[in-house]
Parts: C-alpha cells; sequence; structure tokens
C-alpha cells in the first residue's frame, strides 16, 4: 500500500498480508515521523502493526526485521520490552567526554548491563558486537541477524 504526501506525493510503501486488505483500507493511513504507519481510529492514533497484530496485554510487537513497514504476519511477533530493544538498531556504546573513553552498556529487563570503557570506538564496537550477540542468541534460540549488525553499525 502507498503512503503519500499532503501533496499526494508517494513517500513510502508498506506491506501487510492480504487477508487484512479490506479492513486496513478502510483507513487513511500514513507514515509516521517515528517511521511507523499510522491512522486516527475513533479519534485515537494507532499504528498498523498493533492494528493488524491485536493487542497482548503489556507485550509489545516487534518487527523481526525491524522494518517498520514491513507489516506481514510473519514479520510481527509479541515479545517483551526488553526483547524488542535486543532487536534495534543501536550501537549499544557511545563516548564519554569527562573520561575521554567509549562506555559499552546493555539494557535488559530494566536493567543496564556495564561492559566497560575502551580506548578507541573499534574496541568498544568488537565488546558491543560481542555482548549484543550474546543476550540475542539467549533470548531468541537464534544468531543475531548480519543485515540487524550492519544496522547498527556494530560489524
Amino acid at each position: 500500500m502507498g503512503l503519500y504526501s499532503t501533496k499526494n506525493e508517494k513517500i513510502a510503501t508498506t506491506k501487510f498480508n492480504k487477508k487484512h486488505r479490506d479492513l486496513v483500507l478502510n483507513h487513511k493511513w500514513h507514515n509516521h515521523g517515528t517511521g511507523y504507519v499510522k491512522a486516527t481510529i475513533d479519534g485515537k492514533k494507532v499504528s498498523l502493526h498493533r492494528f493488524i497484530k491485536g493487542s497482548s496485554g503489556k507485550l509489545d510487537i516487534d518487527h523481526t526485521d525491524i522494518d517498520r513497514l514491513n507489516n506481514l504476519d510473519n514479520n510481527l511477533r509479541f515479545v517483551t520490552r526488553s526483547e524488542n530493544i535486543l532487536n534495534n538498531n543501536r550501537k549499544c556504546y557511545w563516548f564519554r567526554k569527562k573520561d575521554n573513553r567509549w562506555w559499552v552498556t546493555l539494557t535488559f529487563d530494566k536493567k543496564q548491563k556495564y561492559f566497560g570503557r575502551y580506548k578507541t570506538e573499534a574496541e568498544a564496537k568488537k565488546v558491543a558486537n560481542i555482548e549484543r550477540k550474546k543476550r540475542y542468541k539467549k533470548v531468541f534460540g537464534k544468531k543475531l541477524s548480519t543485515i540487524l549488525l550492519n544496522l547498527a553499525n556494530i560489524t
């Protein structure tokens, strides 16, 4: 389904399964500033992935390939907030001017785990990559996608 600007210019395309077609096309969808596809339904902003997948209490809905425009059923899954944070394109490291070092941390189950301070960005990237791969495999039982690592710039 094409997403259009207010000037009627096509700006993006989203995907969803044919079985949802009639229900989805009953609403006017747009590409929100966050990259999610949204519509206003009964006065409330609703994300397409939530509209399609429904609600499961406190669980998030994760796009397994992290493409917010891919709303196919096989790309959406219920996960905890911590699991959802693991499957994103964040780097997990940053430069701290105060001590002139690169810090590596990973947050899971609302707890931030510290993996050290490093002199170079290359060292921090390496550690972040290793720790993220370990956590992802432990949680999802499979290797972290090379595509995801490339997007996170921690290869």
